[in-house]
């Protein structure tokens, strides 16, 4: 019983606070991305993601693939 109020005290309650402030959230302009599936079947790819209005983003994305069978 102790130890569950003391995981109460320590993360439950801090978590709840920080939901309960209020904070003005802000989101980034330039974000890159990566497909690990891709990765996974060995087509390397990255891609980069541009904030251009507030509905609105641009995409601009680069894959390979060495086919070593043929």
């Amino acid at each position: 019983m102790k130890l569950s109020r003391k995981i109460l005290i320590c993360i439950v309650l801090p978590l709840f606070a920080l939901c309960l402030s209020q904070q003005r959230a802000q989101a980034q302009q330039v974000a890159v991305k990566t497909n690990a599936l891709m990765w996974g079947a060995m087509t390397p790819n990255l891609g980069v993601e541009v904030v251009t209005g507030e509905h609105t983003s641009v995409h601009f994305s680069a894959f390979g693939n060495k086919n070593p069978y043929g």
